[in-house]
């Protein structure tokens, strides 16, 4: 009896899961991404800026792919200049109700008139300054009347990117 009884509760249970939608243009993720530029990190006599972030979506992605310009500058006025593209997954946290990128990977690194001597320490410089810049401010945060209407207790069941909108869904 109880095997049936469970069986027709699983049955049903599709019946009460709960998922909601949330859709992100590219121009919301670029205005949101863009108040945390140019970031700048100093470190011994140096400064790294990164400046002009643009964000791009791909449909059937369900990463968040950027750009940016990369400056470094030294004692003797000795300015080099990079640029960088990366991608990032979109992770969510439940107690914050906020979604932050992680996982960030270069893809692309060009340089302008840098030696190549230098081309491994720049790469680690920006993996080193590229989580502290988005894995620790949200790219998005829940706002007070969705989760009025949501339970508090959400998960991420699913992101992907169509028409130039990530589709983030959340449920239980």
């Amino acid at each position: 009896m109880k095997k049936v009884i469970l069986i027709v509760l699983l049955s049903f249970a599709h019946l009460f899961a709960f998922e909601y939608d949330i859709e992100l243009s590219q121009q919301q993720l670029q205005e949101k991404i863009e108040k945390k530029f140019p970031y700048e990190k100093k470190k011994l006599l140096t400064k790294t800026t990164l400046s002009n972030p643009k964000v791009m979506l791909k449909d059937g992605s369900e990463k968040v792919y950027m750009n940016s310009d990369v400056t470094f500058n030294a004692p003797g006025d000795i300015s080099l200049k990079a640029y960088v593209e990366f991608n990032g997954k979109v992770i969510y946290d439940n107690e914050k109700k906020e979604f932050y990128l992680q996982n960030l990977e270069i893809e692309q690194l060009n340089f302008d008139k840098i030696p190549a001597k230098f081309h491994n320490t720049i790469k680690s410089t920006l993996e080193a300054i590229l989580p502290i810049i988005l894995n620790q401010y949200p790219i998005y945060t829940l706002k007070e009347n969705t989760l009025k209407k949501t339970a508090t207790a959400l998960l991420l069941k699913n992101i992907k990117v169509e028409n130039n909108l990530m589709i983030i869904t959340l449920g239980f």
